[in-house]
């Protein structure tokens, strides 16, 4: 008996690693939407606010910090010692995590702490290899998270560091240095920053089923829908089998429409990036699995190869931007993750070790241009 289960449209998706060229004849590239006409398409981007250099920056699984170009692959390190953890005071990116980095073109920027409980954002360009400290909060609590839109970074900040209660948010500019606050009054308790796009804070509950946004200021307050977008509301929907594959169905309720129609059928996971549907076609599946045990007992079933496409938001006007004969893990779309730098995107390719899966290694993809790379030392 087949088990169904409702995610988000923000759901994690399997990747690729060699080009191809032709479309295959089972492949949908239309979709009834009546505000399409004569092939012509008036999607509005959504606005990231990403401001691309030549490297995409990532923290890996095994907690190097590293620098892929995104033109030639190219993996190198941002500390001088390859191996290096971060957990020696010594080290500029030292106690440095996810949270606590982020870029805007080719220039890092992440949070440092003294041993007298003051928090400093430095930045690390990498053309030049140069250090700055570019701005020290003097207030008792500590700046806990950084983020980059534009040319501005959200900043949060936590009075208790540990437990992360009394936390607020502000903005500083990092061509003027100037700081402007961010209206926090209608944070809830238990809300996390989900992402920022077309100048809207979105926020988030735990298990992401719940949305709210608000202006840049912290002002307009509304309650997010983040199925909604380009007039139309989508939903994507999943089936495993007894077998324990995975088979994915888009969904949509075009405008005013109270009935929803299928996008796009037999599947695989999908994400929306600015106005662009990006979405995984798999080969044959019992040739191309991947079957991994864990210690425990518990068994995962990854599909390996097959195509990824790029489509409008409604699934129409298909092409193929590449094909993989690798096994590729997932990327989560929409959120705010680092793999990204202005047109590109990149995608996780794993190897098992014993009972660890690590994530060392990118598939680089041009959304507009197809052009991709494989990441290497």
């Amino acid at each position: 008996m087949k088990k169904l289960f409702i995610i988000i449209i923000t759901s994690v998706f399997i990747l690729s690693s060699y080009s191809c060229s032709t479309l295959p004849d089972d492949i949908n590239t239309t979709a009834d939407n009546s505000e399409i006409t004569n092939n012509q398409h008036n999607y509005k981007p959504y606005k990231y606010g990403n401001i691309g250099g030549d490297y995409i920056f990532k923290l890996t699984s095994d907690y190097r910090l590293v620098k892929f170009n995104v033109h030639d692959g190219k993996r190198s390190y941002l500390c001088p010692d390859p191996f290096c953890s971060h957990d020696n005071s010594s080290c500029q990116f030292y106690n440095i995590t996810s949270a606590k980095f982020t870029s805007i073109g080719n220039t890092v920027y992440y949070l440092r702490f003294d041993n007298k409980g003051k928090s400093a954002v430095y930045s690390y360009d990498v053309d030049k290899s140069e250090t700055k400290e570019v701005f020290v909060y003097q207030e008792k609590s500590l700046m806990t998270n950084v983020y980059a839109y534009d040319y501005r970074l959200f900043i949060r900040t936590a009075f208790n560091y540990e437990l992360g209660i009394k936390e607020s948010y502000f903005w500083y500019d990092t061509k003027t240095g100037e700081t402007e606050n961010y209206n926090g009054d209608n944070l809830s308790i238990g809300y996390s920053l989900f992402m920022i796009r077309d100048d809207r804070v979105i926020w988030s509950d735990v298990n992401l089923t719940s949305f709210f946004s608000t202006d840049l200021k912290g002002e307009d307050f509304k309650e997010h829908d983040f199925n909604y977008r380009y007039g139309n509301h989508y939903e994507m929907e999943f089936v495993i089998s007894d077998e324990g594959y995975k088979s994915y169905t888009l969904y949509a309720t075009f405008g005013n429409e109270k009935e929803r129609k299928v996008v796009l059928s037999d599947i695989g996971p999908c994400f929306y990036y600015e106005n662009n549907l990006v979405y995984f076609k798999t080969l044959p599946k019992k040739e191309h699995t991947v079957v991994h045990t864990y210690k425990n007992g518990s068994t995962v079933k990854d599909v390996k190869g097959g195509n990824l496409y790029i489509a409008n938001p409604d699934g129409s006007d298909a092409r193929l931007l590449l094909h993989t004969d690798e096994f590729m893990t997932s990327l989560s779309s929409d959120s705010y993750h680092q793999d990204v730098c202005g047109d590109y995107i990149g995608i996780c390719a794993a190897e098992f070790s014993g009972d660890e899966m690590k994530e060392d290694k990118l598939v680089i993809v041009n959304l507009k241009t197809g052009e991709f790379v494989v990441t290497h030392e």
